[in-house]
């Protein structure tokens, strides 16, 4: 009969088994042999159940090992459990009064797993609820900081910026867990510029954190890769450059947000693997991890990012895909996931669950300003356009007005040129290049419908960063007060320009796609023009939920 408790020496689960029973055992992710008929696993809620899954009500449980699982559910499975789909508190009554009901849940959510995941739809607000829940913890005993954020390169200065103006607010005391009132003035810094002046702000945080002060240090994702080692995965072996600590391995950080976390769905990526080194110090007490984007692939997309954030719930991939992914063998050869495993769903999710909140827009437009989608606006092309669109389209070139002609070598750039003559004209600039010129019958449209708003706020995406710049040209002329934020704006420029577009100092703000559909609050605005739209979207959808 298969007994289990905790090692006395150790933080592990030692099970002692039979010889009929070691293939059992063994297909517990986490499982080692340690000797004879003993095996060590992770000491975690996933270890228990998968246990209780394989061996059923024959397991024999042992003390420590039982107060150990009952301390687990009274302070975590169950406090989570009971408000991860949760939009509102029972009572009608907020911790944050300033936040939506939902953000406020959500808050609490983070606040009971420690170790969790917010995947929210996009625009409901993840990082001031990330914000929250860290200054919670403070105001509870607990010690976040110093803090690692990890995020899109275009949310950097939105996350340092959304730490500025966070404060805490009084409470209704009759919830549990909330916090006391408090001004989270927490030292930002943010990793940018060349490779001495990101080591000369490394340096200047570490000296904050020896003094004392609260500390965030904000990067970007693929920064993560040079200032961190790679974590060890599977049989991949790491060179002796990728085992040698960086800057932030160095320092001991007790908590590291993961935000956009699908970033990380493939494990052999070396960015993943960094950023696990990270997510893996042996100070972090707490990891959240972010993404609105859904990982709908299959769910071996989502091991990396729980492995980041809990690494003993999830400690091995290959036995957790053969435990919980139902497999089919592709038309091709090999083995394609499709979906969880009938026999050990419910496991599953009794792992998954406690550490996992998502919050659909379904579920809290209560809460949202309503999104309104009109008809489409049509609109003719001018007559150069119009020539030039047929030319291109029947011959795969055409002449312009100076003569010079624009050819297209294949499919991909005759779509390419078509798509640029339906939103403007073209020309051939000094260097050889084409360029995109006026008239745009699109920009026409933009006018009007900049008119028929009346001075209100007004947010306006296109693709191309070409098209972007002539939309600028005509606001200047117009004398239309505007800000730009394109792949071209230097990175440090864009939240102070988002920054004055909320605050009234510009009508319109001009974004390509790229560069502005993630991590900018542009709430001021209630309406959003797109001149062009992504193939991605996921683009697209990113870019609506930056407005109000």
């Amino acid at each position: 009969m298969p007994r289990a408790d905790t090692s006395v020496d150790e933080p592990l689960i030692v099970v002692e088994t039979t010889y009929q029973e070691k293939d059992l055992v063994k297909s517990i992710p986490g499982s080692r042999w340690i000797h004879s008929l003993l095996w060590s696993l992770p000491l975690s809620w996933g270890s228990c159940q998968a246990l209780r899954g394989v061996f059923g009500q024959r397991l024999v449980v042992g003390e420590r090992l039982d107060q150990w699982a009952r301390h687990e559910i009274e302070t975590r499975i169950n406090p989570c459990m009971e408000i991860r789909m949760a939009t509102q508190w029972a009572e009608g009554t907020q911790i944050e009064t300033d936040l939506y009901p939902f953000q406020d849940v959500g808050v609490e959510f983070l606040f009971r797993a420690k170790r969790g995941t917010l995947f929210d739809e996009m625009g409901t607000g993840k990082t001031i609820q990330g914000i929250r829940a860290l200054r919670r913890l403070a105001n509870w005993g607990f010690n976040p900081f110093p803090v690692c954020v990890i995020a899109p390169n275009s949310a950097k200065r939105g996350w340092a910026n959304a730490w500025a103006h966070t404060t805490s607010h009084d409470h209704p005391a009759h919830i549990k867990n909330v916090c006391v009132e408090g001004d989270p003035r927490v030292m930002t810094f943010v990793i940018a510029g060349t490779a001495p002046q990101r080591k000369k702000i490394f340096k200047e945080a570490t000296y904050a954190i020896e003094e004392g002060f609260e500390v965030a240090i904000i990067l970007n994702w693929e920064g993560v890769r040079s200032h961190s080692r790679l974590a060890a995965y599977g049989s991949v072996n790491l060179t002796d450059a990728e085992k040698v600590k960086k800057e932030l391995n160095e320092i001991a950080f007790h908590s590291v947000v993961a935000d956009e976390a699908h970033r990380m769905k493939d494990a052999k990526a070396k960015q993943t693997r960094a950023v696990w080194s990270v997510q893996h110090g042996d100070a972090v007490e707490f990891a959240f991890a972010f993404t609105g984007t859904e990982i709908a692939d299959n769910v071996v997309d989502m091991w990396p990012i729980m492995h980041g954030i809990a690494p003993l719930d999830y400690p091995t991939k290959t036995k957790y895909v053969d435990r919980y992914c139902l497999q089919e063998y592709a038309p091709y050869g090999g083995l394609n996931v499709v979906g969880v495993k009938p026999e050990t769903r419910d496991e599953f999710f009794r792992v998954l669950d406690p550490r996992m909140r998502r919050m659909p827009k379904s579920l809290v437009l209560p809460f949202l300003p309503p999104k309104i989608r009109p008809e489409p606006r049509y609109v003719e092309m001018s007559a150069k356009q119009k020539k030039a669109y047929k030319e291109m389209k029947d011959n795969m070139i055409t002449v312009l007005d100076d003569g010079q002609m624009i050819f297209a070598t294949s499919n991909l750039t005759q779509n390419t040129r078509l798509l640029q003559f339906t939103s403007t004209y073209a020309e051939i600039n000094e260097e050889g290049k084409v360029r995109l010129s006026e008239p745009s019958s699109k920009l026409d449209e933009l006018d009007t419908i900049i008119d028929d708003m009346h001075g209100k706020p007004l947010v306006v995406f296109a693709q191309s960063s070409q098209l972007i710049e002539l939309a600028r040209t005509r606001m200047e002329k117009r004398g239309i007060s505007h800000r730009v934020i394109t792949g071209d704006t230097p990175e440090p420029l864009r939240q102070p320009y988002v920054d004055q577009f909320q605050a009234g100092m510009a009508q319109v703000m001009l974004m390509t796609i790229g560069a502005g559909s993630t991590h900018f609050t542009l709430t001021r605005a209630g309406t959003v023009v797109f001149l062009q739209r992504s193939w991605s979207m996921i683009d697209n959808l990113q870019a609506e939920d930056q407005i109000g």
